[in-house]
């Protein structure tokens, strides 16, 4: 049975299966926070990014370019999520994840290659966070935003 369980948390099809993998098996004993552990390792070597366990993560996250990404212990993402290479989810200074100030992602949202959300900022649902913005505020549902820092460029509430 160990064989069995190791094949099937250890030989995943992609990045996405892994992480959601390893997030299950979270919490469940001491065993398996170690399998848990070393599936997260696995990711970091792998992909050379940070993908906390601590993150609450919904269900179909996309990760199409996986190299580089961050995402902190306190991150809240919701299901249906695409993050592009590069993105980083956290706090935004030293010393405020202890006190959760950490962001929390919508359904539905993509955020593209090299953005940075940072501090305690609500991405609403169905949002598009442009390549290389910086997030400080709070985005609204179904907008575009753009820029460093982020400004909200158009509405997208009509999906094509």
């Amino acid at each position: 049975m160990l064989k069995k369980l190791l094949r099937w948390i250890l030989i995943g099809d992609s990045m996405e299966t892994l992480y959601y993998r390893a997030l299950r098996l979270k919490n469940k004993g001491r065993f398996y926070n170690f399998i848990s552990l070393v599936c997260i390792k696995k990711i970091n070597r792998k992909y050379s990014c940070y993908l906390s366990g601590k993150a609450i993560v919904g269900q179909n996250i996309k990760f199409p370019h996986p190299v580089g990404i961050v995402i902190g212990d306190g991150v809240s993402i919701s299901d249906d999520v695409t993050i592009y290479q590069n993105v980083t989810l956290g706090a935004a200074r030293v010393g405020e994840g202890v006190k959760g100030l950490y962001p929390k992602v919508g359904k539905d949202v993509v955020i593209f290659a090299g953005a940075k959300v940072i501090g305690n900022i609500t991405i609403g649902d169905g949002a598009v966070i442009g390549a290389n913005s910086v997030v400080t505020k709070d985005i609204p549902a179904n907008v575009s935003a753009v820029g460093i820092p982020a400004k909200v460029v158009g509405d997208i509430s009509t999906k094509i």
